[in-house]
Formats: structure tokens, C-alpha cells, sequence
């Protein structure tokens, strides 16, 4: 009976960690949002998992551990893809290795089915099994295949193993598989429910673009960052005669109007560029570390593919055009005083005649920006 409870406490030791790997999966998360990052970072925390497990096993014969780095393996293979996969199965394989023993090959070989086993179920079975239990139920067998390395091992070595270790190392690989799974998919759900919150703060809700809060905010960060590089340039944008579309039309197709040039001006940008609605019908963009003469293209390219082609919405056809003010600099702008600049700029192409770039390059935004009209 004592040896049964040794053997318990040496696996559950492993197992406990699973609750442990969560909450740094939790934190990680949330401090590295990037799933890139996630499946690096988690690949290597259960590859220590592994090494914990192989640390303290129980020495079935001389050179022949039983442990549940298995576990580690597909779990890191099933949750966090075929990157966490690798790293974890490295560093297993690597210190498997340094153990050595005549375990050593048939050791290599299961945890390589084990990382097998986890990708599979991942890409071929999770989806098709709509009962929670079951998929449970389905991982914890393909990562118990694993075991048939054993077969591998001297005959008489083989045999005690499948009599004495293999129905505990299955029933403790479904067990870590269900307590990982359970808490693994709470966390998840809260990190959704959380970046649902953030994005509906701090997006607009008609254009599903950034708000006038958050783009300050993010402008904020690139302030402090000083990321201009070669430079920064503020556009802001207001869409012509608005009030006499929304007038003519109603205000559902001018709502599908302000959504439809969002779109269009979404496509002239570049990831690393921020592009929110202020108010109304009025929009702003930041061009991070780009040249005086790039951003007046980009600005003005903006302008173009709006009234190049009409809105098409309920079977009409709307003509819109959007007037663009922008300005340039090669330094650490406050937001209020480069936003007033663009502002500025924006008024000019408006009596201008509309449809038409202001643009200023200058760091002195008191002088008359260029005009660039269709």
C-alpha cells in the first residue's frame, strides 16, 4: 500500500504543476498578447514541466524510468500548436538523453508520439467531437499511445510495466488532462471576455475602427516611445457635405457611408499606422516613420479612392469625396498642438473647394500648406 502512495505522490507532483503552468499561461497573456510569443513561451514552461517530471520518477528497472513528461508533451502539442510542440519535445528528447539507460531510445520514441498525438487531436479530432468529455476523453488516449514504446524494452521490463504501471500512467494522464483542460479553457474564456471589453472600449462601434480616447492613448505610447524615426505625420479627415447626404438619403445610408469609406481609407493604410473616427464625419490617421513626401502620398491616396468611385447602399449610388488635412514632422509632437496643426490644414483644404489635400511638411505649421486637388 505505501508503495502505491509513493508512486501517487511522485506523479501527482507533476500534475500539480499543471495548475501552476495556467496561471503563468494567464499572466504571460496578458503582459505578451501575441500568439507567436504565447506558443514560444508556453512551449518552453512545459518543456521544464517535462524535466520536472523526468527529475523524479519512479525507476522501474536499471535505466528505465516511468514519468509523465508524456503528458507535458501533448498537452504543450494539443493547446499551444506545432511551435510549442517543438520546443517542448527538444527539451525533453535533450534531457532524456543526458539520463541515458537502456530506456533512453524507447524513451525518445514515446515522447515523439506523444508531441504526434497532441497535434493530431488538435487538427484533426477537436473539431469533429462536440462533447466536452469526450474530446477530453480522446486526448488523454492519444497521448497514452505513447506507451507502446515500452515494447521496446527487454521483454521481462516490458511486462512489468504494462501489469503494474500502465493502467495508473493512463488514468493520471486522463486526470492531468481534464484538471489542465478545465482550467486552461476558464482562463481562456476571461482573456476573451477581457479583450472584448478592451475592444469594445476602445473601439468606434458604427465603423469598428479605433475612438477618439484610444487613438490618443496610442498616440501617447508612440510619444513615448519616440518612434518617429524618419518622421510622423497627422491627417484629419471630414467627409464633404455630410449633412446634405444624410438629408437627401436619411441617416441609415449615411451611416453605411461613413462605414464605407472607412473601409476604403483602412486599405491605403499600413499595419503600423492609426486610423480612428473623432466624431461624426470626422476622421484622424497617424503615419508613424514615414518621409514628408511619403505621407502626402498616403494622405492624398486616401482622398483619391473615395470619390474615384461612387457608395453603392440600398440600391443607391452615392457620390461622396472627403476633404484631407495634413502635416508633417520629423519630431516629438504633443497630440493637442499636431492635431490642431492638421486641423489647420484641413480648414484650408475646405476653402479650397473640397475634395482636395492640404498638406504642410514644414515644422513651422503657421505656412500655407500645399493644395493637391483631383
Amino acid at each position: 500500500m505505501s508503495n502505491v502512495i509513493a508512486q501517487l505522490v511522485t506523479f501527482l507532483n507533476p500534475i500539480g504543476m499543471t495548475i501552476i503552468l495556467v496561471y503563468c499561461f494567464g499572466i504571460f497573456s496578458r503582459a505578451f498578447p501575441s500568439p507567436l510569443r504565447i506558443s514560444i513561451t508556453m512551449g518552453f514552461l512545459l518543456g521544464l514541466a517535462a524535466w520536472v517530471a523526468m527529475a523524479a520518477p519512479i525507476q522501474l528497472d536499471d535505466g528505465v524510468i516511468v514519468d509523465l513528461r508524456a503528458l507535458f508533451v501533448g498537452i504543450s502539442a494539443a493547446f499551444f500548436g506545432w511551435r510549442a510542440a517543438l520546443i517542448t519535445t527538444v527539451m525533453a528528447v535533450g534531457f532524456r538523453i543526458e539520463i541515458g539507460g537502456i530506456g533512453m531510445i524507447p524513451g525518445i520514441f514515446g515522447i515523439v508520439i506523444a508531441a504526434i498525438a497532441g497535434l493530431f487531436w488538435r487538427r484533426k479530432v477537436e473539431a469533429r467531437i462536440k462533447s466536452s468529455i469526450l474530446s477530453l476523453i480522446a486526448l488523454s488516449s492519444l497521448i497514452s499511445v505513447n506507451m507502446v514504446s515500452a515494447f521496446m524494452l527487454p521483454h521481462d521490463v516490458s511486462v512489468v510495466f504494462f501489469q503494474t504501471m500502465a493502467p495508473l500512467m493512463f488514468a493520471l494522464n486522463f486526470f492531468g488532462t481534464v484538471i489542465f483542460t478545465l482550467l486552461i479553457t476558464r482562463e481562456m474564456t476571461m482573456l476573451g471576455k477581457e479583450n472584448s471589453l478592451l475592444k469594445a472600449a476602445s473601439t468606434d462601434p458604427l465603423t469598428k475602427i479605433l475612438n477618439r480616447r484610444s487613438v490618443i492613448d496610442k498616440y501617447g505610447e508612440i510619444h513615448d516611445q519616440a518612434i518617429f524615426r524618419r518622421g510622423v505625420a497627422m491627417v484629419c479627415i471630414d467627409v464633404d457635405h455630410f449633412k446634405a447626404i444624410n438629408d437627401t438619403f436619411g441617416h441609415l445610408p449615411g451611416d453605411q457611408v461613413r462605414v464605407e469609406i472607412s473601409r476604403r481609407i483602412s486599405s491605403c493604410l499600413r499595419p503600423t499606422d492609426l486610423f480612428a473616427r473623432m466624431s461624426g464625419d470626422e476622421f484622424l490617421v497617424v503615419l508613424t516613420n514615414v518621409s514628408s513626401d511619403e505621407a502626402l502620398a498616403i494622405a492624398d491616396r486616401c482622398r483619391k479612392i473615395i470619390s474615384r468611385a461612387p457608395i453603392a447602399t440600398n440600391g443607391m449610388h452615392i457620390q461622396a469625396s472627403i476633404s484631407v488635412g495634413s502635416v508633417w514632422s520629423n519630431k516629438s509632437e504633443e497630440f493637442s498642438a499636431f492635431r490642431n496643426a492638421a486641423d489647420a490644414a484641413l480648414y484650408q483644404a475646405k476653402t479650397a473647394g473640397r475634395d482636395c489635400t492640404a498638406f504642410n511638411g514644414k515644422h513651422d505649421f503657421t505656412k500655407r500648406p500645399v493644395i493637391t486637388a483631383a
